[in-house]
């Protein structure tokens, strides 16, 4: 377990500058992760758009004053204050997530 001072934007600043459009209930990530045999399905985290835009979740470039480093997500990483990032693991259950893609969803998916 480690702490880092992380420097980024608000998601809640950028899901608004996006027009999120109403009824939306979640926001989905789809990780850069891939698996290590071609049947693995893509790497995705869901949050609840109330906790997205709660102004808590970050979406950081920064630790500790430096660009964020490639082990620890460069070039972007999601900051969920709240959630878990056990070592090795990413978009699956953690804090982190090594993201390509992000949407939102009018229906809840199981994250």
């Amino acid at each position: 377990m480690g702490n880092a001072l992380w420097k980024g934007v608000r998601l809640k600043d950028v899901l608004d500058r996006a027009g999120v459009k109403a009824g939306a209930l979640q926001v989905r990530f789809n990780g850069l992760d891939t698996g290590l045999i071609a049947q693995t399905p893509d790497f995705m985290k869901s949050i609840d758009i109330e906790h997205a835009r709660d102004g808590e979740v970050m979406i950081a470039y920064a630790m500790n004053g430096a660009p964020l480093p490639l082990l620890n997500g460069f070039p972007l990483r999601l900051v969920v204050p709240g959630w878990y990032a056990p070592i090795g693991s990413r978009c699956s259950t953690t804090s982190r997530c090594w993201t390509n893609r992000m949407t939102t969803s009018g229906r809840p998916r199981l994250t």
